[in-house]
C-alpha cells in the first residue's frame, strides 16, 4: 500500500514534533512542519489522522531508512492516482490542494 510518511505522536510530543522526527526516520530528511491541511477519522473511527506541509531544511536527497517500507518514490498527482494501491483519501486530498 503505498502512503505518505506518517507515525504516531509519541509521549510528551507535540504534533510539530512527531512530524519532524517521522519524516527524518523514515527518509533522512530535516524538515520544518509549517502547517496542517487537514485532519479526518479513519475509515474505521480508532484514529485521527493529520496531514501536514513541510518545508526541506537541507538539499540532501531522501532515502530509504526503515526496512518497514520496501520503497521511497516522490510522485505528483497524476502518477499517485496510477499507483497499486492507494488510500483514495490520499488522492482526494493532494488534489485539492492542487487546486483541482
Amino acid at each position: 500500500m503505498w502512503h505518505a510518511v506518517c507515525g504516531r505522536v509519541e509521549p510528551g510530543e507535540t504534533e510539530v514534533e512527531c512530524v519532524e522526527r517521522e519524516v527524518r526516520e523514515e527518509t533522512g530528511l530535516r524538515v520544518r512542519a509549517t502547517e496542517r491541511v487537514w485532519q479526518a477519522d479513519t475509515r474505521d473511527g480508532t484514529a485521527r489522522i493529520h496531514w501536514w506541509r513541510v518545508q526541506t531544511l537541507d538539499e540532501r536527497p531522501a532515502e530509504l531508512l526503515q526496512d518497514e517500507h520496501s520503497e521511497l518514490r516522490w510522485v505528483n498527482l497524476a502518477e499517485m492516482r496510477n499507483l497499486d494501491s492507494v488510500f483514495a483519501e490520499d488522492i482526494q486530498l493532494f488534489a485539492r490542494l492542487s487546486g483541482e
